[in-house]
């Protein structure tokens, strides 16, 4: 039996042997090779490509931190910075897949002409190939192994084609390039309609296949491979999911919501994985909130909340639930009160009680919302975002309450918080630097109004008020400090518990590059922002504004960091005007301060009673100062917009008390600002043509125009500036003659000795006296130039977009275009090219046989239609048409400014 064994085994060596080499070759198409090639091809390369990637992405995703607050992406893919965690792994599969195809393809690989593929896996290899690429973000070289996949003739009957399909619109989709990702989605919508309508069962009397017809089909099938003639596959069912996923993804990327929902909702009906299905309807949550409609929001957040998504989504889900539900409020309640309870949510409080704030604002509550919003920010120890969105929504809420001083500091917060690429980042810096000067100038206002009460006080009277209030300052930093050292326990107790309670056994750290921070968070977390100074910790230091410094005039308070245990009586008296001098700085300062809050209100806020509040308050003062005629007309135009009587008080009061003032003439004549507006560009404009005379060396006309104005328009706003073209002209035409350069300087300097002219006339007069030209002699005589631009109608024109090069990469811009040019002007094939000129970049469409073509897309360039496609680009940028000749000339010359004048000159606008 033993020996019968052993010689079994000597015979089978052989024929392994031979089955291994035979069955190596690719350049024959035998069974065998075919099988074993086909074996190879599947699981050396795809299978455990496929295994590599989905493993390495699955981890990845198990820990990324998302950002809940935004639209989640279907499917979550490292951003570019992330590329790294999983380049070595990608690489490996890469290189699976590589091998396989130039080892196992039949014929190989490098056989020319290859007109048939025996191994039916190496489609699948390409396939895996493209899906690496656009992992990694190489979208151009995804398109080209997909674009193989789909059109080479070797795969045609391979249900793989129609998968490459969808990805490559996934890669058109990455690339902003709609109307291509739109084109292949449209040809796959139609193999998948082909396909369904195939599978119809004929009615009755209908045309419904005999027996005899599906024996010929097969018979001519048979036929058919034979001869080497290919049909493409059905479309499979498995990728309908895929096809609506990917059209809603379409919709998504350009924010078209409406139309990504239908798709989506059915690719979640079609999808089979529970917790792809769970993201997806966290996503159709998100869509449904983004649209309004609460009521399918909370329905569909209520579904991912009950399925087995990772705990953090799960908890995203309640939460968003409570916050877009239009009813079950109380019962929502309890369960967000339930949560704050759960130690697993220690870390996830200061989102409960974003929550429960919303629901509160919902209802009406706004105390209560008030008092929660507080909650979200004080536990918000680690999530920066969330508490400067709750800062934000308390900044709103007294905004609304035109509470602008409480408003502007919780404005102030969110922006030391909130991420810079938060969507309303901008918006709300913005708010808050505006709200910030009323902050300034209402506390110098306060200041200044108090302290100079204070003045008005006997020596007495203000030594023991002094007194009083330095106790009570003692006090108050004694109770500071305390609080101060009260909530820092509180927070270090936040830290660690929220720390002790963070971790998930879901997370790789490996792969969650952003724990290294961690440190830097704890430290925040405990200690708040700080500056960089020495001392940081200690908390007894306060300052006060010494008034008295070295510019009494200064708006700004100069600030003394002071401890406040070395202030004494003195220092706080040196707060307190008590000199003239002082008094005069202090009501500067007050003054200037309410005019601006005045103003603020007015034009910023729009708070009418609150600007004439302040307005009065200058008025009623009682001091000579410049702001009291303009707020006088501040409350005049007020109370006229009002429709009072008031108006016409303060109209008599400004006439009585600053006639022949500018603002005196305004009321006499409404017409005032424009006639002097009229006036002032009249005179610009007469200027220019003087000045550009003496440039062209037409002395004689320059002596006339200057004449004429120094004897009639002694209001000409230019008047210095003629005086010296005067005196230039003579030097010109009259030299030697130094009386008669003379005379145009010494009336000048005399008239306006302290202007810049007046002072440069010095320096002239100066240079005669000492014998020296003010001029230099003229070498040659100027010729007016002739533009090197021509306009021909009927030549080949180009239409350029000028890029500023502070706007960022031209990348975005250009894919808009050429997106525009597919979408309106496919059958013209546009081509678009950049060049660099001086401080842009200009983006060129070419080429139109003629000017009426090009104008005919400047017009659909700047229309309506055109404006989902190009967005703000016809307003944001300036833009022209030019003829391939001028072009060529413009990039020559680089002088883009002086084309610009010609083609506004020449071209019709």
């Amino acid at each position: 039996m033993m020996l019968s064994f052993k010689s079994n085994i000597k015979l089978c060596f052989p024929i392994l042997g031979m089955f291994f080499f035979v069955g190596c070759s690719t350049e024959k198409d035998a069974a065998l090779n075919i099988g074993y090639h086909n074996m190879t091809a599947r699981y050396n390369g795809y299978y455990n490509a496929r295994d590599i990637m989905n493993e390495t992405l699955e981890n990845y995703r198990a820990a990324a931190n998302e950002d809940y607050t935004k639209i989640l992406p279907l499917d979550l893919y490292p951003p570019k910075e992330d590329i790294p965690l999983i380049q070595e792994k990608y690489e490996l599969a890469f290189e699976k897949c590589e091998n396989v195809i130039y080892r196992h393809s039949m014929p190989s690989s490098q056989t020319r002409n290859k007109g048939e593929e025996h191994c039916r896996w190496i489609d699948d290899n390409w396939f895996v190939i493209g899906q690496i690429h656009y992992t990694r973000m190489e979208y151009v070289k995804a398109i080209e192994i997909l674009k193989f996949v789909q059109e080479t003739p070797l795969y045609v009957d391979q249900e793989r084609v129609y998968e490459a399909r969808i990805w490559l619109a996934k890669c058109y989709i990455a690339q902003g390039r709609y109307p291509d990702a739109k084109r292949v989605l449209a040809n796959v919508r139609v193999n998948m309609e082909s396909t369904q309508n195939a599978k119809i069962p004929q009615k009755d009397g209908g045309t419904k296949p005999t027996a005899s017809d599906k024996k010929k089909q097969r018979a001519q099938d048979k036929k058919d491979k034979k001869n080497g003639v290919k049909k493409p596959a059905p479309f499979p069912d498995h990728l309908l999911d895929d096809y609506e996923l990917t059209m809603a993804e379409f919709y998504l990327a350009q924010e078209d919501y409406k139309q990504a929902i239908p798709h989506l909702e059915k690719g979640i009906a079609l999808t089979k994985k529970r917790k792809q299905k769970a993201r997806y309807q966290f996503v159709l949550a998100q869509l449904y909130a983004k649209m309004g409609d609460g009521n399918q929001a909370a329905f569909y957040f209520n579904k991912v909340a009950q399925s087995n998504a990772p705990y953090e989504m799960r908890f995203q889900a309640h939460i968003n639930k409570a916050i877009s539900a239009t009813s079950g409020g109380e019962e929502i309640r309890k369960e967000l009160t339930k949560m704050l309870k759960d130690p697993k949510n220690l870390e996830f409080k200061d989102q409960i009680y974003f929550a429960l704030a919303e629901m509160e604002m919902k209802d009406g509550n706004k105390d209560l919302a008030i008092s929660n919003y507080s909650k979200s920010a004080f536990y918000s120890v680690k999530n920066d975002r969330q508490k400067g969105i709750s800062y934000l929504k308390l900044g709103d809420i007294y905004f609304n309450d035109e509470d602008y001083l409480k408003a502007q500091k919780y404005y102030d917060s969110c922006v030391q918080v909130l991420p810079e690429e938060y969507e309303t980042y901008e918006q709300v810096k913005a708010k808050a630097e505006g709200l910030s000067d009323l902050v300034m100038h209402y506390e110098i206002y306060v200041f200044e109004d108090s302290v100079q009460q204070k003045a008005k006080m006997s020596p007495e009277e203000l030594d023991k008020y002094l007194e009083q209030q330095l106790e009570d300052i003692l006090k108050a930093e004694k109770k500071r400090k305390e609080d101060e050292e009260r909530r820092l326990v509180e927070q270090q107790n936040r830290v660690k518990n929220t720390a002790g309670n963070s971790g998930t056994g879901s997370k790789w750290y490996f792969y969650n590059q952003k724990v290294s921070a961690s440190g830097f968070n704890d430290f925040r977390a405990l200690w708040g922002q700080r500056v960089e100074e020495d001392d940081w910790r200690r908390s007894n230091k306060t300052s006060y504004s010494n008034i008295n410094s070295d510019d009494p005039d200064n708006q700004d308070s100069m600030d003394v960091v002071v401890e406040v245990d070395l202030l004494t009586i003195d220092m706080l008296k040196a707060n307190i005007p008590l000199t003239a001098e002082a008094l005069d700085s202090s009501n500067n300062r007050l003054m200037k301060s309410l005019y601006m809050l005045g103003i603020i209100y007015k034009e910023q806020l729009k708070e009418d009673k609150e600007a004439i509040k302040y307005f009065k308050k200058i008025v009623a003062h009682g001091v000579e100062h410049p702001k009291v005629l303009p707020a006088m007309f501040q409350l005049y135009l007020l109370y006229k917009k009002q429709g009072s009587s008031e108006s016409e008080v303060f109209k008599a009061r400004i006439l009585a008390e600053y006639p022949g003032s500018e603002i005196a003439d305004i009321l006499l004549d409404p017409e005032y600002l424009i006639k002097k507006q009229e006036r002032e560009k009249q005179e610009l404009n007469a200027y220019s043509k003087t000045l550009e005379d003496y440039r062209y060396q037409r002395y004689s006309s320059v002596i006339l125009q200057c004449n004429d104005v120094l004897a009639n328009q002694k209001e000409n706003q230019y008047i210095n500036k003629y005086y010296l073209l005067k005196a230039f002209s003579i030097a010109k035409t009259s030299s030697g003659n130094d009386a008669l350069v003379k005379e145009p300087l010494l009336e000048l300097y005399q008239l306006s000795p302290t202007s810049e002219e007046g002072q440069q006339a010095k320096i002239y007069l100066d240079k005669l006296e000492a014998g020296t030209s003010i001029i230099k002699p003229d070498s040659t005589k100027v010729n007016i130039p002739v533009s090197p631009y021509l306009v021909d109608d009927a030549a080949e024109h180009f239409f350029v977009l000028i890029f500023p090069n502070s706007s960022g990469r031209t990348n975005a811009t250009e894919v808009k275009l050429s997106n525009f040019n597919k979408e309106f002007f496919r059958s013209k094939q546009l081509k678009t090219i950049s060049t660099p000129m001086g401080e842009n970049q200009l983006i060129v469409v070419r080429t139109f046989p003629a000017l009426e073509e090009a104008i005919n897309y400047r017009r659909t360039f700047k229309s309506e239609p055109a404006r989902p496609t190009i967005g703000k680009m016809a307003t944001e940028f300036e833009y022209f048409l030019i003829s391939q000749a001028n072009f060529s000339t413009l990039i020559g010359k680089n002088d883009l400014q002086s084309y610009l004048e010609f083609y506004k000159e020449k071209y019709p606008q």
